[in-house]
């Protein structure tokens, strides 16, 4: 995550709006900082389950063993789920959770483009 963490600080001192995305980033708190906005896509298991089943390979060299979706991911993203809008909102950043499992690809891009958009701090460069 070290790697990450830094690749995402480089990118920040370039771009105005840097998009990252993977539930793991809330494991560690010290990500935090790097968000003005967050969006938490919902997702129910069996959709989970369907979208994995269908992109096969990932990354070119992992296909998830049996089990690892209902033991290991969806766990996972349960625990990190719990908390996110409790945890940002005391950080006072806004949080956009949308249910992907019921929502059109172009729907929820729109709605992620206008919570952007409308939340970017003052002092960039795009309002």
């Amino acid at each position: 995550m070290d790697r990450f963490y830094d690749d995402i600080k480089k990118k920040m001192l370039c771009f105005d709006v840097v998009l990252v995305e993977g539930f793991l980033l809330f494991a560690e708190d010290r990500f935090d900082a790097l968000f003005d906005v967050v969006i938490w896509l919902d997702i129910d298991l069996s959709t989970m389950k369907e979208r994995r089943a269908k992109r096969g390979t990932y990354a070119g060299f992992w296909d998830d063993p049996p089990g690892y979706v209902e033991n290991i991911v969806w766990p996972s993203y349960l625990h990190y789920h719990r908390n996110v809008e409790e945890r940002f909102r005391v950080q006072k950043k806004p949080v956009l959770k949308l249910d992907s499992s019921k929502l059109t690809l172009s729907s929820i891009l729109r709605s992620c483009f206008i919570h952007i958009f409308s939340n970017i701090p003052s002092n960039n460069n795009l309002k």
